[in-house]
């Protein structure tokens, strides 16, 4: 049973209450839970609409959300909580307005005007930069057109929670070409296994040739790449190619770097398997968005006349089932 935090608007704690909670976690993806509680904890009076609760775990990333509607109002009663990405879902500009920057920028002065409203208790935290561009938000939820700008240059979003020195909740808000790190942990299938693979499939848009050219109006101004290859793939798959514009991109270097990595990224189909892992020998420390797990699926059949799988996958998104004890996740690997 989890230990859930309620806070005022300004981030200071107004009390707990208890319950068994299945909470997630998604890259550019904000979630919902919902949990009961006895009519004692339920008619607590600073247990609100907009009141901010907080979940940690010894080993798991702490969960932040908000209680909203809808409400489950006979007991035990159903409280619901979207994550803490939902902040910048219920807020709006008041105008159109068009920003210049790179990505860390725009979204550091999204946040200052979320926060000019009322302040929403979210901060910038570890941000990285890319390419200088124009934009425009309009008058939409500003979660959305973030999450959008974002995920259209390639980078990645973390909400954490944390306490500041007076005991006094803030999240912070970071910005990464790609999160997580190489763990070295490996779960496998099987006898004496650690995980459960629930589902698995082959998927992907394979590339295997790059031409990358840049945002330039004309073709005589616009920069352009070689074709990129990779001849491993081309020879598995049959040649598949793409060109590829990057915006804001000014020097051939940068542009063949970018193509580089896209091609490195998408030469390969996908493997993605849905596991539930249990918390063997503290594996539990290692989850996190974006880690990096070698990951044994004997079960797998792949094309090829492939049985079972060994390679390094990405956690893309991921559940903590407190009554199961269980970890949830969803595994991207190169096949």
């Amino acid at each position: 049973m989890s230990r859930i935090i309620v806070f005022d608007r300004d981030g200071r704690s107004l009390g707990e209450v208890h319950a068994d909670v299945t909470r997630g976690w998604g890259i550019n993806a904000g979630s919902e839970v919902t949990f009961s509680l006895s009519a004692e904890e339920a008619l607590a009076d600073w247990l609100q609409f907009g009141r901010m609760v907080l979940i940690t775990h010894a080993e798991l990333p702490a969960w932040c959300g908000m209680v909203d509607v809808p409400w489950g109002a006979l007991a035990p009663v159903q409280v619901t909580a979207y994550s803490v990405e939902s902040l910048l879902g219920i807020r709006t500009l008041d105008q159109e307005i068009t920003l210049t920057g790179n990505t860390a920028a725009l979204v550091k002065r999204l946040i200052e005007l979320a926060n000019t409203q009322e302040d929403l208790r979210l901060r910038a935290g570890v941000m990285e930069g890319d390419a200088a561009r124009t934009e425009v938000f309009d008058q939409t939820p500003i979660w959305d057109q973030m999450v959008e700008m974002v995920t259209r240059a390639g980078m990645e979003l973390m909400f954490r929670p944390e306490r500041d020195a007076a005991g006094n909740l803030v999240v912070y808000v970071d910005l990464k070409q790609q999160l997580g790190a190489e763990t070295g942990i490996a779960i496998f299938d099987g006898r004496d296994g650690n995980m459960r693979i629930t589902a698995a499939q082959v998927t992907g848009d394979i590339i295997n040739r790059i031409i990358g050219i840049n945002d330039q109006a004309t073709a005589a101004s616009r920069l352009t790449t070689p074709a990129l290859i990779d001849s491993d793939s081309i020879e598995r798959y049959r040649m598949r190619s793409r060109v590829v514009q990057y915006a804001g991109v000014t020097s051939l270097s940068e542009l063949k770097a970018k193509a580089t990595n896209d091609l490195e990224r998408v030469s390969e189909p996908v493997l993605q398997m849905t596991v539930s892992v249990r918390d063997a020998a503290g594996t539990f420390k290692h989850l996190r968005l974006g880690n990096v797990l070698t990951v044994h699926a004997s079960r797998a059949i792949l094309p090829g006349g492939r049985q079972g799988w060994r390679g390094k996958a990405r956690i893309t998104a991921m559940v903590y089932n407190e009554a199961a004890n269980q970890v949830e996740m969803e595994l991207e690997g190169a096949l």
